[in-house]
């Protein structure tokens, strides 16, 4: 359920495309609020026919009466009243700075449920929001429900950690120059490429293959010790599998008209070596799948991105593809 408005009329296609229409839920704070510049970066590379939704979810708030939680309904429509104008006024202030349609509504029920219900019926093409959020009107939940709306939705997702400086937000995305994909060997994986090469088309940015090879010893072989040459030859052979693996997703790339390049990395920790990669390349955005499967007896792309979000030195574009790949 959900109160809305537009200011700019527009009727919504049945499909769009990752950046048509950018949904931006708003958590009444300052850090939340910080997605505002990147959408408008964002759209200002998709072109004026984007969309921006801006969305707040209602949370009653119960209180307590001898013990027994209970709603006031006056109190929880003059939070509701309040809420309303919030995300109305981001809207219009946001329309003053952007020429294309922005939306605003007012929405209800569990946070992650309502947003995914609302960019089902809307048809979003990508979700935007800080990996967290802080106080204002009373409630704040951006920052626990990203992981879960990462976790739920079937679309891409494009997270970031806000700065403690309100401006720095106007940089996060001014310029995409290197998009680093990360990938597991399995078509999972591989899923997060037509988005990521959406904005590589729109930005111009590269694009680099990242293969992080496991250990040895993760990679399904006997737990007794086994020979140092052993060893050398399986790693070796791994190694050859993996840039052989990278080089023809580099050439279906390339032929589509991007600039790649490709990276094989060891890494018993998957997650520490793809940081490690992000922080002393150039990438200004890391893109991957969320879950992995196959791929060298254990893929990597699961687990790994909860750690790769809260660390990552910068944004990070997500994808959740269905249970069918």
């Amino acid at each position: 359920m959900s109160a809305e408005s537009s200011h700019r009329a527009g009727a919504a296609p049945s499909r769009t495309g990752l950046l048509e229409k950018i949904l931006v839920p708003l958590d009444g704070s300052e850090f939340g609020e910080q997605a505002l510049p990147v959408a408008r970066s964002l759209a200002g590379l998709a072109g004026p026919d984007t969309e921006i939704h801006l969305v707040h979810v209602h949370v009653s708030v119960p209180i307590f009466i001898e013990g027994i939680a209970t709603v006031n309904p006056e109190l929880e429509r003059d939070r509701e009243e309040l809420e309303q104008e919030y995300v109305g006024t981001a809207a219009r202030a946001l329309s003053e700075e952007w020429s294309g349609t922005v939306r605003s509504a007012l929405l209800h029920g569990p946070v992650d449920e309502a947003l995914e219900e609302y960019a089902d019926t809307q048809h979003i093409g990508l979700v935007l929001m800080s990996t967290h959020g802080r106080t204002g009107l009373k409630r704040a939940w951006l920052g626990s429900v990203t992981d879960r709306v990462i976790r739920r939705t079937g679309r891409p997702v494009l997270t970031f950690r806000p700065s403690e400086d309100p401006d720095a937000a106007n940089e996060i995305l001014r310029e995409i120059g290197e998009i680093l994909i990360p990938l597991d060997g399995s078509k999972r994986s591989e899923t997060i490429l037509p988005h990521a090469e959406t904005l590589a088309r729109l930005s111009g940015a590269r694009i680099t293959l990242l293969r992080v090879l496991p250990s040895y010893h993760s990679i399904g072989h006997p737990s007794q010790v086994q020979s140092a040459r052993e060893e050398e030859t399986v790693m070796a052979r791994l190694v050859e599998d993996s840039e052989a693996y990278l080089a023809d997703l580099e050439t279906r790339v390339r032929e589509r008209g991007f600039e790649v390049a490709r990276s094989v990395e060891p890494g018993a920790d998957p997650a520490a070596a793809i940081l490690e990669v992000a922080s002393s390349g150039s990438a200004t955005l890391i893109a991957m799948a969320t879950h992995g499967r196959g791929g060298m007896s254990r893929a990597f792309l699961g687990s790994v991105t909860d750690k790769v979000v809260r660390a990552a030195p910068c944004p990070l574009l997500l994808f959740r593809p269905d249970h069918s790949v």
